[in-house]
């Protein structure tokens, strides 16, 4: 199912970002490269990239949403 743009041009949300966001990339692709290869570069001179704490984290947010929400009784 598509999902129509407001304005009733016929154009669906999906090509309506495509023409918005081509025009971006070609004018200033050579930043966005620069910006890619910046956020990228750790991952090669890591031997090993760890989230280790990551579960924790994600746990934390649940339980906290699930007391914001008054689910977790005793809990404040």
């Amino acid at each position: 199912m598509e999902t129509q743009a407001q304005g009733g041009t016929g154009e669906t949300q999906e090509e309506r970002i495509v023409r918005v966001v081509l025009p971006f990339l070609r004018a200033s692709w050579p930043r966005v490269a620069a910006t890619s290869v910046a956020l990228l570069l750790p991952c090669f001179w890591h031997r090993r990239i760890e989230a280790g704490d990551l579960a924790s984290h994600v746990y934390n947010a649940w339980l906290a949403q699930l007391i914001e929400r008054g689910q977790a009784p005793g809990l404040y």
